[in-house]
């Protein structure tokens, strides 16, 4: 869900269902918003169900994906970005980001099933 608040998140109005589209389904949780120095919000979630839970980048996978939005949310490109694949089924991490300094994005998730403790990756969007 997307909400609106105009007072430093103290309330929140405008309640509303993210996009939907057939790239935006139920599934795509949990999820989180950036702002970029420049302005654009990005938008990083998980893909928690899929067809191929073993596809790669452009396919239907689980995995931590972000898209970018110039208009403070109000309309998302139809660009997704791949922040992290896993192949693992049945589980996805969920994941916390922050921006640095320079510009980077670094997303940490917790534990995954049989595997890392912890994962961090550092990345950035395309310039455009």
């Amino acid at each position: 869900f997307f909400a609106d608040s105009y007072d430093d998140g103290r309330t929140w109005a405008n309640e509303r269902l993210a996009p939907g589209n057939p790239t935006m389904k139920h599934g795509l949780c949990p999820s989180e918003l950036v702002q970029l120095a420049d302005g654009h919000v990005v938008w990083i979630y998980t893909r928690r169900f899929g067809k191929d839970p073993n596809a790669w980048l452009g396919g239907e996978g689980q995995g931590i994906y972000a898209r970018r939005s110039a208009d403070e949310g109000k309309t998302w490109g139809a660009e997704r970005y791949c922040v992290r694949f896993l192949r693992q089924k049945g589980y996805t991490p969920y994941p916390a980001s922050a921006v640095l300094g320079d510009g980077t994005i670094l997303t940490v998730t917790g534990r995954n099933r049989g595997g890392n403790r912890a994962m961090a990756v550092r990345w950035r969007l395309p310039t455009k």
